[in-house]
């Protein structure tokens, strides 16, 4: 066989990518909403996420709107001034605390009256709702979320949906980039079969072994687990090397080829061999 490689092939590369990269995230959709329909909709879930909204609405700091869903309390100033001063008294027993840093903010120890908000100027009526948004989120984040029971209540929800989005993701990759290659052999992914192109290793001229395959695989899910940095690399790589190495292709000597009809000649396998040796950056 004939092999094509390199440029020649980008085209096919790209869309057997953007193929794989459909059904992978056709089945992330998929297990969200599996796992949405059930984990999210379990007893214990439910439960720990209905306390949190109850102690949240009781701190004072949220307000439920129209549509169910909680929000941090908005509206006026008065309102906001209240609700932070009103989580303190609930928290701690005083809101000490809060009447010394408006003290120390803006000069304002006690509730502003109606008439009074009428005394200050627009910029430091600004300021002072600037002021109340970061007390309202500090009295959450530094306060409330450091309470042991409700922090308990928070870890449990978020083990929860990280659980659920982290398996929505891994297994998919995991199903079309390492078992689906492994059943359809050839090292093809559904693109690359539908693309007809496959991984050969350079030296043997034959389809790649599993073991080589296991490790090609290994080392791409480490490109993006580096948060892409080593993905974009790794395209970089492919796109201004001759044969279209990527980073994982070179490691395990391993390139994605398109067959075409017509004998090899032994010239161009030793140039292959010779160039998955010195023609890495080429």
């Amino acid at each position: 066989m004939e092999y094509k490689y390199g440029k020649e092939i980008f085209f096919k590369r790209v869309c057997a990518f953007l193929i794989d990269a459909l059904c992978i995230g056709l089945t992330f959709l998929l297990m969200v909403t599996i796992f949405d329909l059930t984990i999210m909709n379990s007893s214990s879930y439910k439960e720990a996420y209905q306390k949190q909204i109850e102690i949240g609405l009781q701190s004072h700091l949220f307000a439920q709107k129209e549509d169910g869903s909680i929000d941090f309390v908005s509206g006026s100033p008065e309102n906001q001034d209240k609700a932070i001063s009103d989580f303190y008294i609930w928290y701690e027993g005083n809101d000490s605390t809060y009447k010394e840093h408006k003290a120390e903010e803006i000069g304002v120890l006690f509730y502003l009256e109606d008439d009074e908000y009428k005394l200050i100027n627009d910029y430091d009526i600004e300021k002072y709702k600037k002021f109340l948004v970061d007390e309202l989120k500090s009295a959450y984040y530094d306060v409330l979320c450091n309470d042991p029971e409700y922090k308990k209540l928070r870890n449990e929800t978020s083990a929860y949906i990280n659980s659920s989005l982290t398996s929505s993701i891994v297994v998919p990759c995991i199903l079309y980039l390492y078992f689906i290659p492994l059943i359809l052999k050839k090292g093809q992914t559904i693109g690359k079969k539908i693309m007809r192109i496959e991984i050969i290793n350079i030296a043997t001229q034959e389809n790649i072994k599993e073991g080589f395959f296991t490790l090609r695989t290994l080392v791409l899910f480490v490109e993006f687990l580096s948060v892409g940095i080593l993905a974009m690399v790794s395209l970089v790589v492919c796109i201004f090397t001759k044969k279209g190495f990527t980073i994982h292709d070179f490691l395990v000597q391993s390139l994605v080829v398109s067959k075409s009809s017509g004998q090899i000649d032994e010239s161009k396998k030793q140039q292959l061999i010779k160039g998955s040796k010195n023609d890495g950056t080429n």
